[in-house]
């Protein structure tokens, strides 16, 4: 059977940094392993934008067929993924795009929920930004505050609704919080709870 996690958490939480040394482990295990980027590329539009949103619902819902068609294959142990259908919705409530969201629950699926500080979220964003070329960043503030705490604030409770609506529905679904306030012992924790799901 293939196993499906998925890594939340607000933008600047650690979840592409954890999912891609999870990766790594778990291929140094044995494990046959496919993962997916939040991104493949990223379009000259900025984020926030209805024009975004529609470029980030077609990418989605790609990405879940794709997922689909590697289940069906058998190939791989395991597929991680970068963000959750669900998180479009988190960002669209708070900038005001479309909510409803493109996604069927996949069986046994494994979500992951990174939860950080909100100053190692902002340092984070700081240092990526010193990397990357911004320009698709610029209007959209991601580093403010009360910003930050806000989609924080609807993770917490999205989640907790998510995993209440799929336990009543009878689905197996595995949820997991994990705080990053260190590095390595998040991964830890993070394929701690994915081997303890699969097993």
């Amino acid at each position: 059977m293939t196993h499906v996690v998925y890594f939340s958490g607000v933008h600047g939480s650690g979840k592409t940094t954890i999912r891609t040394k999870v990766t790594q482990r778990l291929q140094k295990s044995g494990m046959s392993v496919y993962a997916f980027p939040e991104f493949s590329y990223i379009p000259d539009i900025p984020i926030g934008t209805p024009e975004f949103q529609l470029w980030y619902r077609t990418q989605l819902r790609i990405r879940q067929e794709l997922i689909q068609y590697l289940i069906n294959t058998k190939y791989f142990d395991i597929i991680l993924v970068d963000r959750h259908p669900v998180d479009e919705k988190i960002y669209a409530k708070r900038l005001g795009g479309r909510e409803d969201v493109y996604y069927y629950l996949v069986p046994n699926e494994i979500h992951i929920y990174i939860s950080r500080k909100i100053e190692d979220i902002i340092e984070s964003l700081r240092k990526r930004a010193e990397l990357e070329d911004q320009s698709h960043r610029k209007e959209w503030n991601e580093d403010d505050i009360e910003y930050l705490t806000e989609i924080n604030e609807e993770f917490d409770m999205l989640y907790q609704e998510t995993r209440n609506e799929h336990k009543a529905m009878g689905y197996k679904y595995y949820i997991s919080k994990i705080i990053n306030d260190d590095l390595d012992i998040a991964v830890t924790d993070a394929l701690k709870t994915i081997l303890r799901s699969i097993n």
